[in-house]
């Protein structure tokens, strides 16, 4: 069994943060993560050795959020675009600094939690059981909270929790010919679409990221389904037809909290915690500030 003074659910930039926070603790700290990638969906993913942001092409500036990222990042890399900031050479280098010099397990999908002897067993689909003083989950909260529920662990305010939804969002990666030289153009339904060249990424890739509505509307059709509708509002935005070679369509379910808590974290059982995006801001903010919080307790 792998003992730990804290686990942390979660590899996404909350959980990462909050590792960082407890580094200066001498206690033991672990992340487990269900994906291969850090970062969440601020992610970059490669096609022909070439990458295309995917996920969170942007974050958004508000006060204090350049000292968060600089604070892993130098200014080469961090570049600002009107209101936002983005990463040149690819979004994925924040979750790969954030991670440095953590115990991160990836791949490593945790399936079951139970209390015993005034400590956290923690189990996974992979076999690895992980034993806890304190669990932190940093999922977005419709997911952790089925890994509550299914772990038979009860909840005095479910029904609140319950009330987080998350917009759904769907891209079109493509790689095509004859891109204007831009970094982003917006539809009139506020779809946008982002050219990777500016960013020093795929020379030809274009990433389409769809509105909440289209999303929603779509977000359980095939790709062949999906596919014509993502192109027609590629080529109303661009006046021009799309000529492309070959092309990808990425869904995330869970893209942002359509409210959010008004608590910076919830211990939703003795030194078990939530924090993530859906405390304080529905955004990055919360990320970052809900794990500052929940640290300066731990």
């Amino acid at each position: 069994m792998n003992e730990a003074s804290y686990t942390i659910i979660g590899a996404g930039l909350s959980g990462l943060h909050l590792g960082q926070l407890l580094k200066k603790n001498p206690a033991k700290t672990i992340i487990l993560e269900k994906s291969p990638g850090l970062g969440g969906r601020v992610a970059t993913r490669r096609i022909e050795g070439l990458g295309f942001d995917h996920g969170c092409p942007l974050i958004q500036d508000w006060p204090d959020i350049k000292s968060f990222l600089n604070h892993y990042l130098p200014d080469p890399v961090l570049k600002k675009e009107q209101d936002d900031f983005y990463l040149t050479g690819g979004m994925n280098q924040l979750g790969k600094a954030m991670a440095q010099d953590l115990t991160v397990h990836r791949n490593v999908r945790v399936s079951y939690l139970k209390r015993e002897d005034h400590k956290w067993i923690v189990m996974t689909d992979e076999g690895p059981i992980f034993q806890s003083e304190k669990v932190v989950l940093t999922a977005p909260l419709p997911q952790a909270l089925e890994l509550l529920i299914n772990s038979d662990i009860k909840l005095n305010d479910e029904n609140r929790l319950r009330s987080i939804q998350y917009s759904k969002g769907i891209m079109g990666l493509f790689i095509a010919k004859d891109l204007p030289s831009l970094f982003k153009k917006i539809h009139p339904e506020g779809h946008e679409l982002f050219f990777m060249k500016k960013r020093n990424l795929h020379p030809d890739g274009l990433v389409f990221m769809s509105n909440a509505n289209l999303s929603e509307e779509y977000f359980a059709q095939n790709d062949f389904e999906v596919l014509p509708i993502i192109i027609n509002k590629i080529q109303e935005s661009l006046g021009t037809a799309l000529s492309y070679s070959s092309y990808q369509i990425k869904r995330w379910r869970y893209v942002k909290p359509l409210k959010s808590l008004q608590s910076p974290y919830l211990e939703v059982a003795p030194n078990l915690f939530l924090i993530g995006d859906s405390f304080l801001y529905p955004d990055i903010r919360g990320s970052f500030l809900s794990a500052e919080a929940l640290a300066k307790v731990l």
